[in-house]
């Protein structure tokens, strides 16, 4: 038996963009105004420097940083 996984929530894009939009509030709240974002995912870096991303399936999320 076979059963089917959709592997998207698993996506490393998606976890780095996810850390963004979670940690950048964080360290705002926590009263840092000066924050050096690190990112490994090359993909996760163009899509947050790309001013056209609207399209993107993870359009979502990059709303939520800006």
């Amino acid at each position: 038996m076979k059963f089917a996984m959709n592997l998207e929530i698993f996506s490393i894009t998606r976890a780095e963009l996810r850390g963004a939009v979670e940690g950048l509030p964080l360290a705002w709240d926590a009263g840092y105004r000066h924050v050096r974002l690190e990112i490994d995912s090359v993909c996760a870096l163009q899509l947050l420097r790309s001013t056209d991303s609207n399209k993107h399936r993870h359009a979502a999320i990059l709303d939520r940083v800006f």
